[in-house]
């Protein structure tokens, strides 16, 4: 009876600590081996917790930690993993996200260089001028005056 009443409080404190755990967020540097390897540990106490919970009502709290604990560490493994993959391709998302960003500047600050504005001083403006001439019959040039246009 004393082994069944150790498993029960065993199973409430991985219960209760199994939220805390899965609340927790990435900000941990580990690389991904070691959140599959706490995710199989975290998986695997809470399932031997659980399973012990189950079994005790049947008699066979050894068994059902067992079997609980197994399932709980495979289940932790496969959920650290898909969330390390998550984090994986979200930055690679952000990587690209921000390469685009770059690049679109640098295309704008190329397309839209600012030009100088024309001065209006005399000296840099030419006034075109035409000349208009007056000939007479035998094609000699009898008047010649310069318009403006």
């Amino acid at each position: 009876m004393k082994f069944m009443s150790l498993i029960l409080a065993l199973a409430i404190c991985v219960s209760f600590s199994g939220p805390a755990y899965c609340a927790r967020t990435s900000d941990d540097s580990s690389d991904s081996s070691s959140n599959g390897l706490g995710g199989a540990l975290m998986g695997g106490l809470l399932g031997a917790g659980l399973g012990a919970a189950v079994g005790s009502a049947s008699g066979h709290a050894g068994t059902g930690a067992a079997i609980g604990g197994g399932v709980g560490a495979i289940g932790g493994t496969l959920l650290a993993a898909d969330k390390a993959k998550k984090e994986k391709e979200a930055a690679q998302y952000e990587e690209r996200y921000q390469e685009q960003q770059y690049r679109e500047q640098q295309y704008q600050q190329q397309q839209y260089q600012p030009v100088a504005a024309p001065s209006n001083s005399g000296a840099d403006m030419k006034v075109k001028k035409r000349v208009i001439k007056q000939y007479d019959s035998e094609g000699n040039v009898i008047s010649q005056k310069e318009v403006a246009n």
